[in-house]
């Protein structure tokens, strides 16, 4: 994973296999490739936490034992249920097709999602 942009490498042995079935005499055409995310990519994801403690000069420090309540636990409930849509893992490649003449891979075409092929 290339951690400096958030990216993953598509695994190229199995577009090279799904193009290569292809390479054959006579054939004409283009062979299209859907990529989609399976659910369970989102398992895959390392969250790196990071917290920055704020130190208030001017509140009264009281040795006594603090208990988290449930509303400090609700209120981030809520708010994760509120922003869950948010939180997705997307790949920006939509399809890769390929041009064949007589066997031979002459094009090779990344399409993003917001592109459409002709």
């Amino acid at each position: 994973m290339d951690t400096a942009h958030n990216t993953v490498q598509l695994p190229l042995e199995a577009i090279e296999r799904a193009l290569a079935v292809h390479a054959l005499p006579g054939f004409f055409g283009y062979v299209k490739i859907g990529v989609r995310l399976l659910p369970t990519a989102a398992h895959e994801v390392l969250l790196d936490v990071e917290h920055h403690t704020i130190t208030r000069t001017n509140a009264v420090k009281e040795e006594v034992h603090v208990v988290a309540s449930n509303d400090r636990f609700n209120s981030v409930r809520q708010t994760i249920q509120e922003k869950g849509t948010s939180f997705k893992v997307s790949c920006s490649v939509r399809e890769i097709v390929g041009e064949f003449h007589d066997g031979f891979l002459k094009s090779l075409k990344v399409m993003s999602s917001e592109e459409r092929w002709a």
